[in-house]
Protein backbone atom coordinates (compact mmCIF):
# COMPACT_ATOMS: atom_id res chain seq x y z
CA UNK A 1 0.00 0.00 0.00
CA UNK A 2 1.36 3.53 -0.79
CA UNK A 3 1.74 6.21 1.83
CA UNK A 4 -0.62 8.82 1.77
CA UNK A 5 0.16 12.19 0.08
CA UNK A 6 -0.31 14.45 2.50
CA UNK A 7 3.16 13.64 4.21
CA UNK A 8 1.79 11.90 7.59
CA UNK A 9 3.73 8.92 6.95
CA UNK A 10 0.32 6.84 7.02
CA UNK A 11 -0.99 4.08 4.72
CA UNK A 12 -3.36 6.27 1.94
CA UNK A 13 -6.31 3.66 2.85
CA UNK A 14 -5.46 4.59 7.03
CA UNK A 15 -5.18 8.17 6.33
CA UNK A 16 -6.91 10.34 3.81
CA UNK A 17 -8.03 8.37 1.63
CA UNK A 18 -11.67 7.44 3.76
CA UNK A 19 -12.52 11.02 4.03
CA UNK A 20 -12.12 11.15 0.15
CA UNK A 21 -14.34 8.16 -0.50
CA UNK A 22 -16.83 9.93 1.75
CA UNK A 23 -16.76 6.58 4.48
CA UNK A 24 -15.14 9.35 7.31
CA UNK A 25 -15.44 13.01 8.09
CA UNK A 26 -12.52 15.09 9.45
CA UNK A 27 -12.16 15.20 13.07
CA UNK A 28 -10.03 17.72 13.48
CA UNK A 29 -8.77 21.23 10.96
CA UNK A 30 -5.25 19.11 10.14
CA UNK A 31 -6.71 16.26 9.04
CA UNK A 32 -9.27 17.97 6.94
CA UNK A 33 -6.24 20.50 6.24
CA UNK A 34 -4.14 17.17 5.18
CA UNK A 35 -7.09 15.58 3.03
CA UNK A 36 -7.20 18.71 0.81
CA UNK A 37 -3.82 18.76 -0.21
CA UNK A 38 -3.94 15.09 -1.16
CA UNK A 39 -7.50 16.34 -2.61
CA UNK A 40 -5.43 18.64 -4.81
CA UNK A 41 -2.25 15.83 -5.58
CA UNK A 42 -4.93 13.40 -6.22
CA UNK A 43 -7.34 16.08 -8.66
CA UNK A 44 -10.48 15.55 -6.26
CA UNK A 45 -12.21 18.28 -7.59
CA UNK A 46 -15.97 17.26 -5.60
CA UNK A 47 -13.64 16.53 -2.74
CA UNK A 48 -12.39 20.13 -2.53
CA UNK A 49 -15.99 21.38 -3.84
CA UNK A 50 -17.62 19.48 -1.28
CA UNK A 51 -15.09 20.96 2.01
CA UNK A 52 -15.34 24.61 1.74
CA UNK A 53 -17.08 26.14 3.59
CA UNK A 54 -20.95 27.53 2.87
CA UNK A 55 -19.64 31.18 1.61
CA UNK A 56 -16.15 29.83 0.26
CA UNK A 57 -17.84 27.10 -2.06
CA UNK A 58 -19.91 30.11 -4.05
CA UNK A 59 -17.09 31.52 -4.62
CA UNK A 60 -15.17 28.42 -6.23
CA UNK A 61 -16.59 26.25 -8.74
CA UNK A 62 -15.87 23.21 -9.82
CA UNK A 63 -14.57 24.73 -13.33
CA UNK A 64 -12.13 27.01 -11.70
CA UNK A 65 -11.08 24.37 -9.40
CA UNK A 66 -10.42 22.10 -12.31
CA UNK A 67 -8.48 24.79 -14.29
CA UNK A 68 -6.47 25.39 -11.46
CA UNK A 69 -5.02 21.83 -11.35
CA UNK A 70 -4.24 21.97 -15.01
CA UNK A 71 -0.76 20.92 -15.32
CA UNK A 72 0.42 20.65 -11.44
CA UNK A 73 1.85 18.44 -9.73
CA UNK A 74 1.84 17.95 -5.60
CA UNK A 75 4.21 16.60 -4.07
CA UNK A 76 5.42 17.61 -0.36
CA UNK A 77 3.46 18.96 2.12
CA UNK A 78 4.61 20.51 5.42
CA UNK A 79 2.50 21.34 8.28
CA UNK A 80 4.37 23.87 10.36
CA UNK A 81 2.04 25.58 12.72
CA UNK A 82 -1.61 24.88 13.99
CA UNK A 83 -3.82 26.34 16.21
CA UNK A 84 -6.58 24.87 18.11
CA UNK A 85 -9.25 23.07 15.10
CA UNK A 86 -9.81 19.94 17.75
CA UNK A 87 -12.98 18.71 18.74
CA UNK A 88 -13.29 21.07 21.12
CA UNK A 89 -13.05 23.74 18.89
CA UNK A 90 -15.64 25.64 16.59
CA UNK A 91 -12.38 26.91 14.24
CA UNK A 92 -8.98 26.03 13.43
CA UNK A 93 -6.21 27.17 11.69
CA UNK A 94 -2.95 25.49 10.00
CA UNK A 95 0.30 27.24 8.57
CA UNK A 96 1.75 25.05 6.04
CA UNK A 97 4.30 24.87 2.86
CA UNK A 98 3.15 22.76 -0.19
CA UNK A 99 5.47 22.16 -2.72
CA UNK A 100 4.56 22.06 -6.10
CA UNK A 101 5.57 21.47 -9.90
CA UNK A 102 4.25 23.12 -12.81
CA UNK A 103 6.16 22.55 -16.30
CA UNK A 104 9.62 21.92 -15.20
CA UNK A 105 9.75 24.25 -12.34
CA UNK A 106 9.06 23.67 -8.95
CA UNK A 107 7.34 26.16 -6.05
CA UNK A 108 6.36 26.37 -3.00
CA UNK A 109 3.21 27.70 -1.59
CA UNK A 110 3.30 28.96 1.95
CA UNK A 111 -0.63 29.64 4.02
CA UNK A 112 -2.59 29.71 6.82
CA UNK A 113 -5.56 28.27 6.21
CA UNK A 114 -8.97 29.23 8.27
CA UNK A 115 -11.18 26.49 9.19
CA UNK A 116 -14.61 26.26 10.63
CA UNK A 117 -17.16 23.71 11.59
CA UNK A 118 -20.30 24.14 9.72
CA UNK A 119 -23.19 21.92 10.78
CA UNK A 120 -20.72 19.78 12.76
CA UNK A 121 -18.25 19.05 10.19
CA UNK A 122 -14.44 20.72 9.66
CA UNK A 123 -14.84 22.98 6.47
CA UNK A 124 -12.27 24.97 4.86
CA UNK A 125 -13.14 29.15 5.33
CA UNK A 126 -10.41 30.91 3.66
CA UNK A 127 -6.46 31.18 3.60
CA UNK A 128 -4.02 34.59 3.69
CA UNK A 129 -0.95 34.14 2.63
Amino acid sequence: MPFCPCHSFKQFQMCCAPLLQGQAEAESAEQLMRSRYTAFATKNVDYLYETYAGKARRRNAKAQIRKGMEGVEWFKLEITAIHEGRKQHKTGEVAFVAYYRKGNQEFTLRERSYFIREKGKWKYARASR
